[in-house]
């Protein structure tokens, strides 16, 4: 039990990569907060996978480039488990565009949930 202990939160947690650490964190020992975009059900998909294996997880949504969402999730993690000890900034959006198709409104929110998100958060 390595992360015994340990609190984890988790962006883009709800599926691909960021599940998989929750999932891994969690069968290490520790408190994972499962955070989805702005659907707690996706979360919670993880969270019960996880309880499945005797784990201790909670689900959350925040839109990561929502700089009130983050203080509001932040909030409910303590409020939760006390602590935060390990932060994954696995939310991430790309666009399969080329560049001169990529127009701004897309350009603006990979940059707000990439690099604002991971900042703020």
């Amino acid at each position: 039990m390595q992360f015994s202990e340990k609190v984890a939160l988790v962006t883009g947690g709800s599926q691909g990569i960021g599940a998989a650490i929750c999932q891994r964190f969690a069968a290490q020992g520790a408190k994972v907060a499962v955070v989805a975009c702005s659907d707690r059900g996706k979360a919670q998909i993880v969270v019960d996978a996880i309880e499945k294996d005797n784990g201790n997880a909670k689900a959350c949504a925040c839109d990561v480039a929502n700089v009130a969402e983050i203080d509001a999730l932040v909030a409910d993690v303590l409020a939760a488990f006390g602590r935060i000890d390990i932060l994954v900034n696995s939310a991430g959006v790309f666009y399969p565009t080329l560049i001169g198709e990529t127009d701004e409104a897309m350009f603006d929110r990979m940059c707000d949930i990439n690099l604002k998100g991971t900042f703020f958060m």
